[in-house]
């Protein structure tokens, strides 16, 4: 609605009318293509219209987008995130030294959002049953791998410690 909104808004009273008169018609075949591109700057997707119209809007990039997102980003890959290479887990710690508090704050918050969400997912799979459709095989596996994470959490804060010393030592990281 916001499109036809916007799409009108660019065509003339006149352009405007023979368009609503084309898309009440039902006999008509179509449109007419050049009151479309006009009103749409020549969209070919419904996305790009969007964008032309104004009525969504690309994010503005920010420095911090060059740093690989940590954990879970709630995109509900089954496999979880993604394995950082030493590179990649070097440049998230050293960019995480020298964040702003507000970009700190953001990404606290994000995480208590991706922990909520996990739980809740958890929670429904267990409470709901869906854990008994698994084999008594597959069971015992997610009960390990649960674990596997559960020691992983617990571990999380000298592994980080770990890795910033083995990088101050190494001379690849700067307190």
């Amino acid at each position: 609605m916001r499109c036809y909104k916007a799409a009108k808004a660019r065509l003339s009273a006149t352009e405007s009318a023979q368009l609503d008169a084309t898309l009440n018609d039902r006999t008509a075949p179509s449109t007419p293509p050049e009151l479309v591109a006009k009103a749409t700057d020549g969209a070919e997707t419904p996305r790009q219209m969007m964008l032309n119209l104004g009525v969504i809007a690309t994010r503005k990039r920010t420095t911090h987008d060059r740093v690989k997102p940590l954990g879970f980003t709630g995109s509900g890959n089954p496999d979880g995130a993604q394995a950082l290479t030493p590179m990649d887990k070097l440049a998230n710690d050293l960019a995480a030294l020298n964040l702003p508090p507000e970009e700190l704050e953001r990404r606290r918050h994000q995480a208590e959002q991706d922990a909520a969400c996990l739980l809740k997912q958890l929670g429904t799979f267990v409470d709901q049953g869906y854990v008994h459709l698994l084999r008594l095989q597959e069971r015992e596996l997610f009960a390990e791998a649960l674990a596997a994470y559960a020691r992983k959490v617990s571990d999380a804060d000298e592994q980080h410690i770990k890795a910033l010393t083995e990088g101050v030592a190494n001379g690849t990281t700067q307190l």
